[in-house]
């Protein structure tokens, strides 16, 4: 997906709509920085049309973050991987906070827009929400 420019162009190298893996981490697999070097970090995966499953990293300054989804009839689960020293707002898909089957170390915040929010500290968690 290449933009067509003429000979007289200052810019022969400029990829259009080159960001498209920007979109496939931070919304489908919802992985975004809350804070400079991901030190807070937001997981808000987006389940969207029939897509089944999704999975996306990032090699932050503290390490890898991580967010992975699968999504199948009446069962939602959300595999996160939050790096040492940093923090996250994690979103969960469901209509209300006792949908949301919750790891230890998860801290309930809010139901916002559709989504459970959690807060966690580093380290791995499973999210299970009933859809």
């Amino acid at each position: 997906m290449w933009e067509e420019w003429g000979n007289t162009s200052r810019s022969h190298d400029h990829a259009f709509l080159g960001t498209v893996d920007d979109w496939l981490d931070q919304r489908v697999a919802g992985i975004e920085p809350a804070a400079p070097g991901y030190t807070k970090i937001k997981v808000q995966p987006y389940p969207v049309g029939d897509l089944t499953n999704a999975s996306a990293h990032v090699e932050s300054p503290l390490g890898r973050v991580s967010s992975a989804w699968t999504r199948t009839p009446g069962r939602f689960t959300l595999d996160v991987r939050v790096p040492l020293g940093a923090t996250a707002e994690i979103l969960v898909p469901a209509r209300d906070r006792h949908a949301v089957q919750a790891p230890p170390g998860a801290t309930f915040d809010s139901v916002r827009d559709g989504y459970a929010v959690y807060r966690v500290g580093s380290g791995d968690y499973v999210f299970r929400s009933a859809a």
